[in-house]
């Protein structure tokens, strides 16, 4: 068959955000799981499985959403969950999953969905997050060099468990800490900061990071530090 000059070019469909049915998520979930370990790290976590032993971590069917997100640079999906889904907390999964609990405040859910979007960004890009946290001071901590008795009451969050420690300038740590490591409940965390000069463990943060964490729930990560701030890389 003989080929045509010009070849006519498809427009670009722009991307978009779809909410998914029960079934969908379940699917999406279970391939998740495989790509970013999530769950099977919980299960290797004695206090974060403890931790989550109230919570379901169930899709379930729920509205549709109308968003306005301007720049969105690539198909993302909506999972709705069992309202006690990691304690009712909004998180993101691999590759492209935001999970929103059921029933999240509807003034809030526009906001939430930004603030998750960076962290999807952070998962699709992880070089160039890297770099930034590095110029923003930030270095890169192995979990084994974290004190063992601090390290087991640090709460697993799946946005930031891939790069999951940062010393800010190559000194504080900061930990997100179980209230009550026998008695863990996700929402129930302090963030304490580990000084790697000292061994001392500060109840709050050091003078040197005020500035930069002022205002900020819980500055447990740089990654969240970002995304509570709205940082576009």
């Amino acid at each position: 068959m003989g080929q045509s000059q010009s070849q006519q070019q498809v427009p670009q469909r722009p991307p978009r955000i779809y909410v998914l049915t029960k079934e969908e998520a379940a699917n999406v979930l279970a391939h998740a799981n495989r790509l970013d370990g999530f769950r099977d790290a919980l299960f290797l976590d004695e206090v974060n499985l403890r931790a989550r032993s109230e919570c379901d971590y169930t899709p379930m069917d729920g509205p549709d959403l109308s968003l306005d997100i301007p720049d969105l640079k690539k198909d993302v999906v909506i999972c709705w969950m069992s309202p006690s889904a990691e304690a009712g907390m909004p998180h993101t999964r691999a590759p492209n999953i935001i999970c929103m609990p059921l029933y999240w405040k509807q003034g809030s859910i526009s906001e939430t969905v930004k603030h998750e979007l960076v962290h999807l960004d952070q998962r699709a890009r992880p070089e160039l997050w890297v770099k930034w946290c590095v110029k923003e001071g930030w270095t890169l901590v192995h979990e084994d060099e974290i004190p063992e008795r601090w390290l087991r009451q640090c709460r697993l969050n799946p946005d930031t468990m891939a790069y999951r420690f940062w010393a800010y300038k190559e000194r504080w740590v900061p930990l997100p800490m179980f209230e009550r490591a026998d008695k863990p409940k996700l929402r129930e965390i302090r963030v304490r900061w580990w000084d790697r000069k000292t061994g001392t463990l500060l109840l709050e943060s050091p003078d040197e990071i005020k500035e930069l964490v002022e205002g900020i729930i819980n500055p447990e990560h740089p990654f969240e530090i970002a995304a509570y701030k709205g940082i576009q890389l």
